[in-house]
């Protein structure tokens, strides 16, 4: 039996949507882990640097290794489902809205240098959530 082509050709699109979805979150697993460790293992010389506190740095550090962490173990299990995605779309959307809210806000007073590194982490988390949240559509639309 054969199978139509259409049907074939949307399970194709599919499929090549979830890998592309997988190598995102990979991406995005690998990225926050390596900035965490980074904001980790350099907060005292980056917060005399960018003007913000040893202990905000550790904090983000940590919160990014172990979404890292997290990221790693779903792309690790297989099977992603579009539930844990639509999470992790949400998360990376929240983030990059506390970046922007830090920035307006009166919490910190970061110098030139720390103002730049919030807001390329921000965009670079903004393209991860609407790359994510696409590879999803797409996935589900085949």
């Amino acid at each position: 039996m054969t199978v139509p082509t259409d049907t074939k050709a949307r399970r194709d699109r599919s499929a090549s949507a979830g890998d592309a979805l997988r190598r995102v979150l990979l991406v995005d697993s690998l990225t926050s882990g390596g900035v965490g460790l980074l904001l980790l293992a350099a907060a005292a010389p980056l917060s005399d640097l960018w003007g913000l506190t040893a202990l905000f740095l550790r904090i983000a550090g940590i919160t990014m290794v172990l979404w890292g962490v997290g990221l790693g173990q779903l792309v690790r299990q297989g099977a992603v489902s579009d539930s844990a995605v639509r999470v992790v779309v949400i998360a990376n959307w929240a983030w990059f809205a506390a970046s922007v809210g830090l920035l307006l806000g009166t919490w910190v007073e970061p110098r030139a240098f720390g103002s730049g590194f919030i807001v390329c982490q921000a965009l670079i988390v903004a393209c991860f959530a609407a790359l994510q949240g696409r590879f999803l559509a797409l996935r589900r639309v085949g």
